[in-house]
C-alpha cells in the first residue's frame, strides 16, 4: 500500500534480517554483501560491474532507492493489501521478485498462465478481494513451503523461516493496528533433534504469537 515502504523497509534493514554490515556468509552464493545488497544486485541496478569497493560504500540512504526499485515497485507493492505489500516485498529480497508473486499467486489459488510471477492486473484484483489476515496466512505458508525445496534449505531454512515468522507477525499487527508486536526471537535448532525441525518451530512459535507470548525455545 502506499506509504508503506518506508516502514517496510525498516523491517528489512533490521540487523536480524538484512542490516548486517559488511559481510560475507559462508555458502551464500551472493558473496560480499552490504546492508542486504550483493555484488550481482549493485551490479544489476547500476548497469555496471560492482566491486567490493562499491559494496563498502553503501549506506542506509544508498540502499534506499535500490530496495524501492529492485522490490518495491517490481512487485507493485504500492498497489498490495497493507501486510500483504510487507510479506511481498521482504521476500522479494531474499527470494527473489519472482518467486515472491508466484508465492503471492499460489496464495491466492492462481494457476495455469496466471501464476507467472508477475504481478499484474489479474494477481492485484485477486489480492485486493481477500479478507487480508486469511491472505497473511496462506502467503507465509507457501512462502515457507518455496524455501523448503530450495537447494541449500538445509543450511539457511532455520534462519529463513525466522525472518518469515518475524514478517508475518508483524504484517498482522499492522492489520490489527498493534504498535509493536511481541519479538519473535532466534534461538539454536538441535540437528539431531527431529522434533525440533524448522516446521515444528514454526508452528510452535505461532501458537505462542496466537496466545500473545513472546516465543520461547526450549534448547
Amino acid at each position: 500500500m502506499q506509504g508503506n515502504f518506508d516502514r517496510s523497509l525498516a523491517f528489512t534493514l533490521d540487523p536480524q534480517q538484512d542490516g548486517q554490515p559488511l559481510h560475507t556468509t559462508p555458502g551464500d552464493p551472493g558473496g560480499a554483501t552490504n546492508l542486504g545488497v550483493t555484488i550481482p544486485a549493485l551490479t544489476d541496478y547500476l548497469g555496471r560491474p560492482a566491486t567490493v569497493e562499491d559494496i563498502e560504500a553503501l549506506t542506509r540512504q544508498s540502499v534506499r532507492p535500490i530496495y524501492a526499485t529492485k522490490f518495491w515497485q517490481a512487485n507493485q507493492c504500492d498497489r498490495l493489501p497493507t501486510g500483504i505489500d510487507l510479506l511481498v516485498f521482504d521476500f522479494s529480497v531474499y527470494a527473489g521478485v519472482h518467486s515472491s508473486a508466484r508465492c503471492l499467486q499460489r496464495a491466492l489459488a492462481m494457476s495455469g498462465p496466471d501464476q507467472d510471477g508477475w504481478i499484474g492486473a489479474r494477481t492485484l484484483a485477486a489480492a485486493n478481494s481477500r479478507p487480508v489476515g486469511d491472505l497473511i496466512t496462506s502467503l507465509a505458508t507457501m512462502q515457507h513451503l518455496h524455501l523448503s525445496g530450495l537447494g541449500d534449505a538445509p543450511s539457511f531454512l532455520h534462519g529463513w523461516d525466522l525472518r518469515l515468522m518475524r514478517c508475518k507477525h508483524l504484517a498482522e499487527a499492522w492489520v490489527s493496528g498493534v504498535a509493536s508486536p511481541p519479538p519473535v526471537a532466534p534461538a539454536p535448532v538441535p540437528a539431531s533433534d527431529p522434533d525440533n525441525s524448522a516446521d515444528a518451530l514454526m508452528a510452535q512459535e505461532q501458537q505462542q504469537l496466537d496466545s500473545g507470548q513472546a516465543p520461547t525455545t526450549e534448547t
